[in-house]
C-alpha cells in the first residue's frame, strides 16, 4: 500500500502530470549487496537501473538521483531483532528529507520524510 505520495510529491514542488504519472508507474524491484559497511544497492525502475553505494555508519558521501540531482548523504544502519532499519538524511537544491527502510522478515517498508513531518510511504513483501 502507498500512503501520502501525491501529497508529498506536491510540496516538494512536483507539478500535477508528473504526480500523475509517478502515481501510475510500475513499482521497483531492488536488490542489494552488503559488504562490510558498504550496501550496493540498486533500483530497479521504470526510468533504468539507479545504484547507489551506501556508506553505514554515518560516513558523507554524495549521490545523483534519476533525475541527476546531486544529494549529499549520510546513512546508518540499526539492527533489530526481525532485521533493521535503514536511514538516509539527504540534501540537496531539490530539498531535504530522510529516508527510511524498515526490513521486518520478509516485509520492507519504505518511507521518505521531509522535515516538516510530510512523508509518504510503500509497502513491500519478498517475492518467494
Amino acid at each position: 500500500a502507498t500512503t501520502g505520495l501525491d501529497e508529498f510529491l506536491k510540496l516538494t514542488g512536483v507539478g500535477m502530470f508528473q504526480r500523475k504519472l509517478v502515481g501510475a508507474m510500475r513499482w521497483p524491484n531492488w536488490t542489494f549487496q552488503v559488504r562490510g559497511d558498504l550496501v550496493h544497492f540498486t533500483n530497479h525502475s521504470a526510468i533504468g537501473d539507479l545504484k547507489e553505494e551506501i556508506l553505514l555508519g554515518g560516513a558523507p558521501y554524495q549521490w545523483q538521483d534519476g533525475h541527476k540531482n546531486l544529494l549529499h548523504c549520510t546513512a546508518t544502519w540499526t539492527p533489530t531483532p526481525t532485521g533493521g532499519v535503514l536511514r538516509i538524511a539527504r540534501m540537496g537544491t531539490i530539498g531535504n528529507y530522510e529516508e527510511l527502510r524498515e526490513v521486518s522478515g520478509d516485509r520492507l517498508v519504505f518511507r521518505l520524510v521531509r522535515p516538516d513531518g510530510t512523508e509518504w510511504g510503500r509497502e513491500f513483501e519478498r517475492g518467494k
